[in-house]
């Protein structure tokens, strides 16, 4: 046993679902509800001899716990990137304030450079190859990508016409609109608490909407760009769940990131605004749009979902309307009115109850 572990090991290359396992030659073992169990016929089965011989010779734990200590840590390593993700994410309103270049030019660039990044990741990965896409995949994309630009430009726009903090609480609708078109077409339901978190979340737009509209008719059509955001990213998430489903993160986001980057740009071109004379400093907001909000933030959360749930990152993308709301308090001197507080906490409230007990 122990010649066929030093023979077969490749540290690194078998996993179980919870983490690291130890590898060995094909045909020699196989894993199973975290279990180690070696498949050589004619062979005792004794599962403290093959952990033993996998912590020895296949572990880089060295003896430690193999089935435990590795999804303990990725585990908690995803939580640490969910922290991370909603950091980055929060981020990205204070850089759309910063650029002076208009909604479309730097929702289409912001695309643009994301999607050149995840290309060369997914290109160095192998994922890029034609024959692995198919024609539902493409179409996919294709819608899927429309109402991602869509989504971009509405939500961007909006935050030349409201505050950070009704921009970021009301887009933050969308789960609520998921399942209202879910509802319609599925006939999915959702009872008790989380009819209550719905009535709570429509309540808080009510408020919202109510306290800017006495600011002003600017403040309230940014309220309504921001509703269009959260229903738009609501229309994209229920296009792109069968394709999230069928391709990995990488080909799927570059697809996506790719199709929604030529809709904005070509929106750009056909329109009123430029694709050319920004200076420096947009192109660096341009480019820490990609980085920081898309590829730190939201590739990271389609990332963990496999890891630590979609309800969990669910509620995660929540935290970010109340760290846009605190930076732009910080850094933009951005004051929230009572009625935005009142209703941001309610719509928070309401949606973390929506998911939680809707199903």
């Amino acid at each position: 046993l122990e010649a066929v572990f030093r023979k077969g090991c490749t540290p690194g290359v078998l996993r179980n679902e919870t983490g690291y396992a130890g590898a060995v030659a094909p045909g020699k073992m196989k894993f199973g509800s975290n279990r180690l169990l070696l498949s050589a016929p004619g062979v005792a089965t004794k599962r403290s001899v093959y952990s033993s011989l996998a912590e020895r010779w296949c572990s880089p734990l060295q003896g430690k716990d193999v089935e435990g200590r590795g999804g303990r840590f990725l585990k908690a390593f995803s939580y640490l990137a969910l922290l991370e993700g909603i950091v980055a994410v929060s981020f990205a309103s204070i850089f759309i304030r910063w650029s002076d270049a208009p909604a479309v030019v730097i929702a289409g660039y912001r695309m643009l450079l994301a999607f050149l990044v995840t290309a060369v990741v997914a290109g160095c990965k192998g994922e890029l190859k034609p024959a692995k896409f198919t024609r539902t995949d493409c179409l996919l994309a294709l819608v899927g990508g429309g109402f991602l630009a869509l989504h971009f430009y509405t939500w961007i726009a909006s935050l030349s016409f409201t505050s950070v903090a009704s921009a970021v609480m009301l887009v933050s609708l969308h789960p609520i609109f998921v399942y209202t078109v879910a509802r319609l077409l599925y006939g999915e339901e959702a009872r008790g608490l989380a009819v209550v978190g719905l009535l709570l979340g429509v309540l808080g737009i009510i408020i919202i909407g109510a306290g800017d509209f006495r600011l002003g008719q600017r403040a309230f059509w940014g309220d309504a760009l921001a509703l269009a955001g959260a229903v738009t990213m609501a229309a994209y998430l229920l296009i792109s769940r069968g394709l999230r489903e069928r391709l990995s993160v990488w080909s799927a986001t570059t697809l996506v990131y790719g199709v929604t980057a030529l809709f904005l740009l070509l929106a750009a071109a056909l329109g009123p605004a430029s694709l050319f004379g920004y200076g420096v400093r947009n192109w660096l907001l341009f480019l820490a749009l990609a980085l920081v909000p898309t590829l730190l933030g939201h590739t990271v959360f389609n990332w963990a979902i496999k890891h630590v749930g979609a309800a969990a990152v669910s509620v995660s993308i929540l935290g970010e309307p109340i760290g846009a709301t605190l930076l732009a308090f910080l850094i933009l001197h951005e004051v929230p009115t009572g009625t935005q507080v009142l209703g941001g906490v309610l719509t928070i409230f309401g949606v973390v109850l929506f998911i939680r007990f809707r199903t």
